[in-house]
């Protein structure tokens, strides 16, 4: 901790998401040689509010940790898994022409500042050569960490 960023109050990990109707989870698992955190098939029901997925998904999560410097850390984590499995990557998507494939970093943020956000080359690389984009979910919880007086102020910050 510097003061005034502190990575552990700040916990993330990435995800490759990989979803369409004509995906099959299993044949994703054994063209990557990866076993997926959580996939479903199409017409599995969703547990939270049981109506039926229309689509299947195949998902590999990384272990959730604290950031020290930067989000990109957790795109890291996910590249050092897959970095030798882009051809098996670029296969299934010439496999599921429907599919939908992206990269998911989440961010649990328990402080006033958030952590930074840059990406290198060689992330910007990889993302390219998997045909993905990125997509950043930055959940804010201050809770104990701004000061409420009796007006509702919050250190001067407008959370409405």
């Amino acid at each position: 901790m510097n003061g005034f960023f502190d990575g552990n109050k700040v916990q993330s990990y990435a995800e490759l998401d990989i979803w369409g109707k004509t995906v099959n989870p299993n044949e994703i698992t054994e063209i990557l040689g990866i076993t997926p955190t959580l996939s479903n098939e199409v017409g599995d029901i969703w547990k939270l509010n049981g109506k039926p997925h229309l689509s299947a998904s195949w998902i590999f999560k990384t272990e959730e940790k604290p950031i020290i410097e930067d989000v990109s850390e957790r795109l890291n984590d996910l590249i050092i898994i897959f970095k030798e499995k882009i051809d098996n990557l670029n296969q299934i998507r010439k496999i599921y022409t429907d599919c939908t494939m992206v990269v998911n970093i989440v961010v649990y943020n328990n402080q006033k500042i958030l952590p930074g956000f840059s990406l290198t080359t060689e992330q910007i690389l990889f993302l390219a050569h998997i045909g993905t984009g990125i997509d950043f979910d930055i959940y804010h919880n201050p809770g104990e960490y701004f000061d409420v007086n009796a007006t509702g102020d919050t250190d001067g910050y407008d959370f409405t």
